[in-house]
């Protein structure tokens, strides 16, 4: 017998690869919404049928979802609230799937400072990164895993370099260039 969960994950799972083989919504696709609307038509799909009164003018009305939907009011299709949840896990999947992709994309790095302090760094190489620094010495850049944890002053326990690089380029496009993670730039 299924448990619930895993009946819940696999329902995800198969609109996920609905999502991919029936609508084409590839990974390549997928990547080129860089400005969190994924994570956006998620949101309304979950929360679509939070029907209000619909403005004549245009049809749109209250409706959370379709307030949140990120893309042509034409393409927001919900349907039974079981279904748009079902949609809304599948796209939080898209979303996660992409922003892997995107921390993957880069390569991280420390570089130790004098009396002991650390940078961190990402960018698309080390020789770029090098070039950013100003032709830093390579022997001062070592190359990290991304899945590393480092203590963060300020912060609750501990943060993997890909978070930090997350925390700035969720929802905003990457150029490549190489980027300070850590200590961040004041403003």
């Amino acid at each position: 017998m299924t448990t619930a969960p895993e009946r819940a994950l696999a329902l995800i799972r198969d609109e996920r690869e609905r999502q991919v083989q029936v609508e084409g919504w590839t990974p390549e696709h997928d990547d080129q919404h860089v400005t969190g609307e994924l994570a956006d038509a998620a949101a309304a799909y979950a929360h679509a049928g939070d029907h209000g009164p619909v403005n004549p003018e245009d049809g749109y009305g209250t409706d959370l979802g379709r307030v949140l939907w990120p893309w042509d009011r034409a393409s927001f299709r919900p349907g039974a609230h079981r279904r748009n949840v079902v949609r809304a896990g599948a796209l939080i999947v898209a979303e996660l799937e992409r922003l892997d992709r995107l921390a993957g994309s880069v390569q991280y790095f420390m570089r130790l400072m004098p009396g002991g302090s650390l940078e961190l760094y990402a960018a698309a190489s080390l020789t770029a990164l090098a070039e950013c620094l100003g032709g830093a010495s390579l022997v001062q850049l070592s190359s990290i895993d991304r899945s590393v944890p480092f203590w963060v002053p300020g912060r609750e326990g501990t943060v993997r370099a890909e978070d930090l690089f997350l925390e700035y380029y969720a929802d905003t496009p990457y150029a490549g260039e190489a980027v300070k993670l850590w200590p961040p730039l004041l403003s």
